[in-house]
């Protein structure tokens, strides 16, 4: 994301995007955090740390990119892919019905989510 806008950002781990918006936003809570992950990245190995940033409900701004699938390798099922799902990975479909990522982050106890 800092590539495509004008201000200060950085990269972190695969999963670990909102522990460091989370440090970040409570060293400095009068700033503006966004962080931005995608599905697989944010509900499988970065799981629990969307479970407990929904559950604190830190005042940062997370953008969830759920294309189905991860997003890099674009062939291996990812927790939100549909169930019976086939890829390279899954040939005889995926096995595990899908996460629906406003429901966690909702139950969870985020207040304020959207889903275009």
């Amino acid at each position: 994301m800092p590539f495509f806008l004008n201000t200060y950002g950085f990269h972190s781990v695969h999963g670990r995007g909102l522990s460091v918006a989370t440090g970040l936003k409570t060293a400095r809570p009068d700033i503006t955090v966004l962080a931005v992950g995608g599905d697989g990245d944010a509900l499988a190995i970065g799981g629990n740390h969307f479970l407990h940033t929904m559950r604190r409900n830190i005042d940062l701004t997370y953008v969830l990119m759920d294309n189905q699938i991860y997003g890099m390798t674009k062939v291996q099922t990812a927790p939100t892919s549909a169930f019976g799902f086939e890829d390279q990975v899954t040939p005889h479909g995926n096995p595990d019905l899908p996460i629906e990522p406003v429901w966690v982050a909702l139950c969870s106890g985020a207040t304020y989510v959207l889903k275009p």
